[in-house]
């Protein structure tokens, strides 16, 4: 081949795969960009937010009604509870199963979120016929595994949950619940099954 055309043509190849890749990163960068400017937007309305939902659970410190458990390991962490009806029944573990009554509402009013403070998300009350049934190592939030492993069977609590102790990471978020959401439930123990009992 003639060494010019071939240089010619390396050359040609050199500016047109230059091209495409910045075509690329162009097509990448947009996309950066957008993201940005949504996150920009959404930011001002999650950022009241989470205000708002800290501010509720740091106020419960000056509340004579709730005790304060802490999160085991060193975590900085910790969640808030009252006692509606103490239980007689056995304790519950790390490795036990769970059959429990409970709901769910939101602590805090935000019009901007549309969401009523006191306004229940998720339930399964006894009126239901039907237990909630996990396992308390696997499948719940970490506020649960906390409240759960301190409580007897018979047992009904009003906890609250930081998000940090909830759903923190925006993208494993249920249905209806912000990033950020404190959350407070009614959980009542009715079973705890040990794991020698299980199936």
């Amino acid at each position: 081949m003639n060494y010019k055309k071939y240089r010619f043509i390396k050359i040609r190849y050199f500016f047109a795969n230059a091209v495409k890749q910045s075509s690329v990163f162009g097509l990448l960068f947009a996309i950066l960009l957008i993201t940005s400017c949504k996150k920009d937007k959404e930011d001002p309305y999650l950022e009241t937010w989470k205000q708002q939902n800290e501010k509720a659970f740091s106020d419960l410190a000056f509340n004579s009604y709730y005790t304060e458990l802490r999160m085991s390991g060193g975590y900085d962490a910790s969640i808030y509870y009252r006692v509606i009806q103490k239980g007689e029944g056995k304790p519950i573990y790390y490795t036990s199963k769970a059959e429990v009554y409970y709901k769910g509402w939101f602590v805090v009013t935000n019009n901007d979120l549309n969401i009523t403070a006191g306004s229940v998300f998720d339930q399964r009350l006894f009126d239901d016929g039907v237990t909630f049934n996990v396992t308390v190592a696997g499948g719940i939030i970490e506020g649960w595994k906390i409240a759960l492993q301190h409580m007897v069977e018979g047992d009904k609590w009003e906890v609250w949950i930081p998000y940090r102790l909830a759903y923190y990471d925006e993208k494993n978020l249920p249905p209806g619940i912000p990033g950020f959401s404190t959350l407070a439930f009614e959980i009542e123990l009715v079973k705890a099954i040990d794991l020698d009992e299980f199936e």
